[in-house]
């Protein structure tokens, strides 16, 4: 091969050796370089071949593999350089894509056949990772395969209102091409070799096993592309034992637990760590067995001691005393002359004696020493991110500690995310921070001087452990500390808008598949169209904003945004009924879009559109389903009057009286076990998936559709759900659902979320309180607004799982209440929103997952409940009689 890293060049070099190369299509995208034969015509799907490679090996590997490709006409991509090689195979690549290093298109079967045995030789004896997701073509070859799709050209709206890859099966039916980290195939799929067997059925991969004739497995606790790491039995001493592998030919994954073992040799004295039990390689894996240390992780033990406090915080003598042992733990490592490097709550356990032990240690060194970058977001030093493998550092583990203890207090995971220069230094960034969480936090109070001194920008400036350890002796004392921040001003809401609209606006390309940024997640692409990921929320918000600001850009911009979105309901060929994840929010928005712009036409086709939504649909939700494809029906009939959207909304309405299950002493609405959603099987208390969201429905309906049996049954899940509700002081909590359903009978991770917890299930007993002037409702509704603000650090800032959505509670008491101190806590979850904005292009942005702009997980929520909290009026997509109307001394 070539000097450097470019195998594509190569590929040139032999394309002119073996063939004509001007009748051959290459082409280089930013990860692969695609070759194609004269002539060549993609089949949609079939058996294809993996090719797996090192980085050392992947040379060779394409140069043998390109003979055979080239020789016999084959189609087929390739890593295009030896860094896209390092990643396919780094442990942190995802395990069902790992060491997919060349991809083999065959013609038909028989061309498969010829393609595998020929490669296989070609291949023999280089070195390469197993390909989990397939099946290897001869024990240790190189070659493996799957069925799959050839091309993009397969992408389908599957019932979650995502795109994602799918095959024809023979009946023509649409399935899912599943991209999973073990070997699948469609059971129509006719086998390409005659010795293939089916493969072992998950349940039975996940029975016991025997490793190194020793230790028997029983339970993964996580997997990743370098390996698993199991909870074990070992024969030997009966004793428990966590089992750690590492997988052969995955860069560095034997290197690193090799180095794990000896850091655990080397801490040992210090007791600090799991014993070492042994370092073992077995059919060409590694596997370290190590002491299981009894106890939560640091992390686990913050949820734990938080989820019976009304505060939702650990209590001040437990954070105090595992500061202390925190501080300690970091001075004995240091004391022994090394560096941690990777210092966070998931690395440290709390043992039930309270004592504090490191795991995974593989990372430790010693000061100076060159070291491979690690980085988890929130815990490391800046200049240890500068740095990437620079020298090790003990100020660095100061910084670690710093972030810990803050966490310890308010559940802060104090991610500083990337900012555009000039950024702003790190502590004004973790004094924001610092300065929203203390706000009723007495922990982070005293300690606030503390966590600040540790995570100062530059290393020499940072607290020593000795001048730590003083503070925290005279904690008794409450130090001088900075002013908590309470509430997001006014002037404040007004800059944080006008700086989220304007990056709204900007983001826009109305060119493009996607009019903001497409939502991806799990091989799967978020509805364009939709108010989840999509357009369908945003354009709601930017009519919100052009009718409470009147301003002429936004305007624009919603004229463009409500035109793309118009066009795009009409080129998805299948509407789903969901308000969220289908089409009927989105149908809703662009009447409303319409009207304030007062576009006749664009009206008239979102109504048009909106009766050609179905309405049969198994899942009963208020996001997915029924329940919100009647919410949308309702609206659009108050603004219109047209008695068909009546007609309609009845029918969902009638549809959810048929459908509900009577179960001892409520009504719930499982989703059916059959229906090809990921919500199967589930049946939920809470707003988005279950009776709450359901219930609101019902209740709308019987108050507009003059229906009291409507009425009365909301009434009756009303009851159910108080019945069910789970008191933790002032604040109040659910379950997800029933006991004897797929959701179980615990809360939810963060009982407060819109979705599932108590941010949704209140807002329906504001309503049904404000309906039937039952004081227990709204008392109900008061309890969980308490709820979601004790919760406010301890969850995000958008809508589904966040502050924006529970923030819409508070203003629904405010609004149905007429009392200004919901207001006040409103602001003060718009101050936590705000805790941890950027600095993009000289605007305040607030981070989202994949920087979406979709109304659940991405800005248009938060907009929207800022909008509310500034500006009054509605709240989105909820069929409502009533609005915000804010006092004078709140609005310019």
């Amino acid at each position: 091969m070539s000097d450097g890293d470019d195998l594509g060049g190569r590929l040139r070099v032999l394309l002119h050796e073996i063939v004509a190369p001007e009748r051959w299509g290459v082409r280089t995208e930013s990860f692969w370089c695609y070759v194609e034969p004269p002539g060549h015509s993609w089949r949609l799907q079939g058996w294809k071949l993996h090719v797996s490679a090192t980085a050392e090996s992947a040379p060779t590997v394409l140069e043998n593999a390109a003979r055979v490709l080239l020789g016999r006409r084959a189609c087929f991509k390739f890593a295009k350089g030896l860094d896209q090689v390092a990643e396919l195979t780094s442990m942190r690549y995802p395990r069902s894509g790992g060491a997919k290093f060349i991809t083999v298109y065959p013609d038909n079967d028989q061309h498969f056949r010829l393609l595998a045995e020929e490669l296989h030789r070609a291949t023999s004896g280089l070195a390469g990772p197993a390909i989990l997701s397939d099946r290897a073509y001869q024990p240790g070859s190189l070659v493996h395969y799957r069925y799959g799709g050839f091309t993009s050209a397969l992408p389908r709206l599957d019932d979650d209102g995502s795109y994602v890859p799918m095959l024809v099966a023979p009946d023509g039916t649409w399935v899912e091409d599943r991209r999973e980290a073990w070997f699948t195939a469609p059971p129509w799929a006719p086998p390409p070799l005659p010795a293939m067997v089916p493969p072992t059925p998950p349940a039975e991969r996940g029975r016991p096993v025997l490793i190194a004739d020793r230790y028997q497995v029983d339970e993964a606790i996580r997997h990743s592309n370098r390996g698993g790491v199991y909870r074990a039995v070992d024969r030997t001493s009966g004793r428990r034992v966590i089992l750690k592998e590492a997988r052969p030919h995955i860069a560095d994954a034997h290197t690193w637990l090799r180095r794990e073992a000896d850091m655990l040799d080397l801490l040992e004295p210090l007791g600090v760590t799991p014993r070492k039990v042994a370092l073992t390689g077995y059919q060409g894996h590694l596997f370290l067995a190590e002491e299981e240390i009894p106890g939560p992780s640091l992390r686990r033990w913050v949820e734990e001691r938080s989820r019976d406090e009304e505060s939702r915080r650990p209590p001040l003598p437990d954070v105090l005393a595992v500061a202390r042992r925190l501080v300690d733990l970091v001075a004995l490592v240091h004391g022994a002359g090394l560096v941690l490097r990777d210092f966070n709550p998931g690395n440290v356990v709390v043992t039930p004696g309270g004592t504090l032990r490191l795991v995974d240690v593989e990372f430790v060194t010693r000061p100076g020493e060159r070291a491979a970058p690690v980085m988890t977001p929130g815990y490391t030093a800046p200049e240890q991110i500068a740095a990437g493998s620079g020298p090790a550092s003990q100020a660095a583990d100061l910084y670690s500690l710093g972030a810990c203890l803050l966490y310890i207090c308010s559940g802060v995971n104090p991610v500083l995310a990337a900012e555009d220069a000039p950024a702003r230094p790190v502590e004004e960034r973790m004094e924001l921070l610092v300065r929203t969480a203390m706000h009723g936090n007495e922990a982070l109070r005293r300690l606030a001087p503390a966590v600040l001194g540790l995570t100062a920008g530059e290393p020499e400036a940072r607290w020593s452990l000795q001048r730590v350890e003083a503070a925290l002796r005279n904690g008794s004392r409450r130090p001088p500390g900075p002013t908590p921040i309470t509430v997001l001003t006014s002037d404040e809401q007004d800059d944080l808008l006008r700086d989220l609209l304007a990056h709204t606006v900007e983001r826009m390309t109305p060119d493009a598949a996607h009019l903001w940024p497409p939502f991806t997640y799990e091989n799967r692409t978020g509805d364009p169209g939709n108010v989840h990921t999509g357009a369908g929320g945003i354009v709601a918000v930017l009519t919100g904003a052009v009718r409470a600001l009147d301003d002429e850009r936004c305007r624009d911009a919603l004229a463009t945004a409500a035109t793309w979105l118009a066009a795009e309901l009409e080129r998805e060929p299948r509407a789903l009924p969901g308000l969220f994840f289908g089409r009927s929010g989105a149908a809703w928005a662009l009447h409303q879009a319409a009207r304030t712009l007062e576009h006749d036409e664009l009206a008239e086709r979102a109504l048009s559109y909106a009766k050609r939504i179905p309405l049969r649909w198994p899942v009963p939700d208020f996001t997915h389903g029924t329940a919100g494809a009647g919410v949308a029906q309702l609206a659009l009939w108050r603004a219109t009057g047209d008695a068909e959207f009546r007609a309609r909304a009845q029918y969902c309405a009638d549809s959810l009286m048929e459908t509900r299950r009577h179960q001892v002493d409520e009504v719930v609405w499982p989703i059916p076990d059959e229906f090809g959603s990921k919500l199967a099987g589930l049946t939920h208390y809470g707003f988005a998936h279950g009776v709450a969201g359901i219930a609101t429905f019902l209740l709308a309906a019987g108050r507009d559709l003059a229906r009291p049996d409507y009425t009365d049954l909301a009434v009756t899940c009303g009851d159910a759900l108080y019945i069910r509700a789970e008191p933790v002081g002032e604040a109040v909590r659910w379950p997800v659902g029933p006991k004897d359903s797929a959701s179980g009978g615990a809360p939810a991770p963060d009982t407060a979320w819109w979705c599932n917890g108590s941010g949704g299930i209140g807002a329906f007993f504001a309503r049904l309180w404000r309906a039937t002037g039952e004081a227990r409702f709204l008392h109900m509704a008061e309890m969980a607004a308490t709820a979601v603000r004790n919760e406010r650090w301890l969850v995000g800032p958008g809508h589904c799982h966040g502050n924006a959505g529970n923030g819409e509670l508070l203003l629904d008491l405010a609004a149905v209440r007429g009392d200004a101190r919901y207001l006040t806590w409103a602001a003060e979850l718009a101050a936590c929103v705000r805790g941890g904005h950027v600095r993009t292009n000289r605007r305040t942005v607030i981070p989202t997952p994949d920087e979406s702009f979709g109304y659940n997980l991405g800005l248009a929520g938060i907009i929207g409940f800022l909008l509310r909290l500034r500006h009054g009026g509605p709240r989105w997509f909820m069929p409502d009689d009533f609005t915000l109307q804010l006092p004078p001394t709140e609005r310019r």
